[in-house]
């Protein structure tokens, strides 16, 4: 166990409003499973959820104006639950996409309840054309300004929209994910569901919690973690060459750590 432990010294887009098309784009199958070489490894398992989530894919991916620093891509909508179950076996395609198509529809109606106002326009004065004559006369008569529109209670209508439909659709069980043009939305899907399963600490390993009561048992090294850079990243060292000592890998963290304050005095003092 290395003393690679929390310390002190080591503590170191904009998407342009607008409604939401909910009159979804197809996503021919051919076009998902071309970037379907982005998975890193493909089992039987894998495969066939590829199959599966390809015919609900389709309804669950549309355009929006990107932020900058994404200047391309999709936002798509899957749902965990109904994805396990469909590779388990339990429900099959059909029934996958009738549960989207059952929520997109449900959502649609909910963000359809809000109004979207028109915008406020206002109809500029035509220019003065008493100075003019012949040709320049004819033209300014004939021109019209173009209306001045305030547009700022309609975008905010259709952005609550927006927010109303991702909502319901996320509080349903779908949740979303922004998918960059050239990615596909199950491989984004999938990794943003591993980072989000807990990671188990490894068997008889002491957790950082445990390692970090053990610093402060030891009053030296505490301080130099706390108040002593130099120390502790000297400790930090010399405790990284012990553990790689086979005379030290069966010996308890507050041992090791008690050698390491050791080493550090002799060689400060």
């Amino acid at each position: 166990m290395r003393m690679n432990l929390p310390s002190p010294h080591r503590h170191a887009g904009t998407i342009q409003v607008g409604t939401l098309n909910l009159r979804w784009p197809i996503m021919a199958a051919a076009d998902f499973y071309s970037n379907q070489r982005d998975v890193p490894m493909m089992t039987i398992k894998n495969a066939l959820l590829l199959l599966c989530v390809a015919l609900i894919a389709s309804g669950c991916a549309h355009k929006r104006t990107a932020s900058p620093a994404d200047p391309g891509g999709s936002w798509g909508f899957l749902s965990r639950d109904t994805m396990e179950r469909l590779n388990a076996g339990e429900i099959e395609r059909y029934q996958a996409s009738a549960e989207y198509q059952q929520v997109n529809a449900h959502c649609t109606i909910e963000s359809q309840k809000i109004p979207v106002p028109s915008p406020s326009c206002v109809q500029p004065p035509r220019n003065d054309c008493s100075q003019m004559s012949g040709f320049a006369l004819g033209l300014c008569q004939g021109y019209t300004p173009a209306p001045s529109c305030d547009y700022t209670a309609t975008n905010e209508a259709r952005a609550a929209k927006d927010r109303v439909y991702e909502s319901c659709m996320q509080a349903a069980g779908w949740e979303m994910f922004w998918v960059p043009d050239g990615q596909n939305l199950l491989t984004i899907a999938q990794a943003s569901w591993a980072e989000r399963e807990p990671r188990a600490e490894t068997p008889g390993e002491p957790t950082q919690a445990e390692m970090q009561k053990v610093i402060e048992s030891i009053p030296e090294l505490y301080e130099w973690q706390q108040n002593d850079p130099a120390r502790w990243e000297l400790a930090v060292a010399i405790d990284e060459h012990l553990v790689q000592q086979p005379e030290y890998a069966d010996i308890p963290p507050r041992a090791r750590f008690l050698k390491v304050v050791e080493r550090v005095k002799l060689v400060t003092e």
